[in-house]
């Protein structure tokens, strides 16, 4: 039960415009997961969409854009659940406005078969000028969850990516002064976990933190059934 990893993509751009690419394409599964973090320099503007180019666009739902209090570097987290199949999936994110040192960073995860997934719970920080950016805290509900930490970074670069105070399962850096991305999986509930890195020198960043859970068909239906068959035994 649970979720496999299946790869990552990635791009990076410096100048000054509305869009970018990663660098190589996804061959996705029908009922894949997919999580997204982009980063760019600057004040917030709307993401207009984070899609395939071609073939299923299986469009992102990104979440609110958090930027930093000077203005110096913005991010946002998003996904798609249950994406559809794309046997060459390459994804651009397009901007309102046109932004310099741009990033994207996508990650592919497997759930079994006939299981359900959701977000779980997710939290953003942004703080200014230190070098071990910690997102909030959250608590995790069910046993089989994949947590995923993000940093969108003003300069500097990154290691040591850690959820729950242990080492990520995986990461992806796009380099100095863009973002990162990393996961670990659980089988287990977890309470008061945050997402954790170290940079290479004190810097503005914002470092944001989410998991999705995973449901077999049914899981959540049987104990109701067996609590409303009890109540009417009484």
């Amino acid at each position: 039960m649970g979720f496999s990893y299946i790869g990552s993509v990635n791009g990076v751009e410096t100048a000054n415009d509305t869009s970018i690419d990663c660098s190589s394409a996804l061959d996705i599964n029908e009922g894949d997961l997919l999580i997204c973090t982009v980063k760019w320099d600057g004040a917030t503007t709307t993401i207009t969409s984070v899609q395939a180019t071609s073939g299923a666009a299986n469009t992102l739902t990104m979440g609110t854009v958090t930027t930093h209090s000077l203005d110096y570097a913005s991010g946002a987290v998003g996904y798609k659940i249950a994406a559809s199949n794309n046997d060459t999936a390459t994804f651009r994110l397009t901007l309102a406005a046109s932004r310099a040192y741009k990033s994207i960073i996508i990650m592919q995860f497997r759930p079994d078969a006939s299981e359900t997934v959701s977000v779980d719970a997710q939290d953003i920080g942004a703080w200014a000028f230190i070098d071990t950016p910690q997102s909030p805290n959250i608590n995790t509900a069910e046993t089989d969850e994949v947590v995923l930490g993000w940093v969108a970074r003003y300069t500097r670069t990154q290691s040591g990516d850690q959820i729950g105070d242990a080492a990520a399962d995986a990461a992806v850096s796009t380099g100095e002064g863009y973002g990162s991305l990393w996961y670990k999986i659980y089988t287990e509930t977890k309470s008061g976990i945050h997402a954790q890195a170290t940079l290479d020198d004190y810097g503005h960043h914002v470092c944001g933190i989410i998991a999705f859970k995973s449901i077999a068909a049914g899981g959540s239906i049987v104990p109701q059934a067996m609590m409303y068959y009890a109540k009417l035994c009484k």
